[in-house]
């Protein structure tokens, strides 16, 4: 069965129970499948990370919000903090507002993302990159991509520039 959700600007039609069913067999998501120090600091800092109204609506939608498809550490800031981006996918659609992906050129996408904090942005496209779902599914999916910045709380000899 089929659920709308609306966020912000955008209504979604979802399948939650399809959602949950996928992401209740992964075991890990992917910054505890990975031994960088990038990933370990966010695996460990990600209750900070998220703020409540994301994991709300990750939750909303069917998403466990301890199983990224992806996370990735971009760079440190000249401000100390760290930059991160990362994504989800649900099954579903975009039922009403824009896809946040906008292509620039044939080879480079860009992403068009709204604030839910000074340190969190968010967007959603139809896109299955990296997707836990099965390939004959990535026609019915939409990614959450994120980004965030965050302090480094792990040892400081591991910090990443």
């Amino acid at each position: 069965m089929k659920k709308r959700i609306i966020y912000k600007k955008w209504i979604f039609e979802v399948d939650v129970k399809r959602t949950k069913e996928v992401y209740a067999k992964i075991d890990l998501g992917s910054p505890e499948s990975c031994i960088c120090s990038g990933c370990k600091n966010f695996s460990i800092n990600r209750e900070e990370i998220y703020p409540n109204e994301f994991k709300s609506l990750l939750n909303e939608l069917g998403i466990d919000y301890k199983k990224e498809s992806e996370v990735v550490h971009y760079c440190k800031l000249e401000n100390g903090s760290h930059f991160y981006g990362g994504w989800f996918h649900f099954k579903g659609k975009i039922l009403s507002g824009v896809d946040s992906r906008q292509e620039l050129n044939l080879n480079d996408n860009s992403l068009s993302m709204i604030s839910m904090t000074d340190d969190f942005k968010v967007a959603f496209s139809k896109d299955g990159a990296l997707s836990f779902f099965d390939s004959d599914e990535f026609d019915e999916l939409v990614q959450v991509d994120f980004s965030a910045h965050s302090e480094w709380i792990i040892d400081k000899n591991l910090e990443l520039d």
